[in-house]
């Protein structure tokens, strides 16, 4: 985002897992996105520990980053 990033939300069925810690340097994406202020700074980084995932039939994570302009994006995947 132009806006730069405010926070990265992890969800797990629905359930808010917590904030991501938002800020860790990747070269990678700086090159990607040269012209995007801080881009270099825009990994991210949670530990959860989650019991009985293994027993869930799909379990859907959903990471969500919100700008500081209050816009969000996700990207949901099923863990297997």
């Amino acid at each position: 985002s132009e806006a730069g990033i405010d926070r990265i939300e992890i969800y797990l069925d629905g359930s808010l897992l917590g904030e991501a810690t938002y800020g860790i340097v990747r070269e990678d994406i700086r090159t990607v996105y040269p012209s995007v202020s801080h881009s270099r700074d825009s990994g991210f980084h949670l530990n959860v520990e989650v019991p009985n995932l293994r027993r869930k039939a799909e379990p859907r994570a959903v990471i969500k980053a919100i700008d500081h302009d209050g816009q969000g994006r996700e990207v949901s995947i099923v863990l297997r």
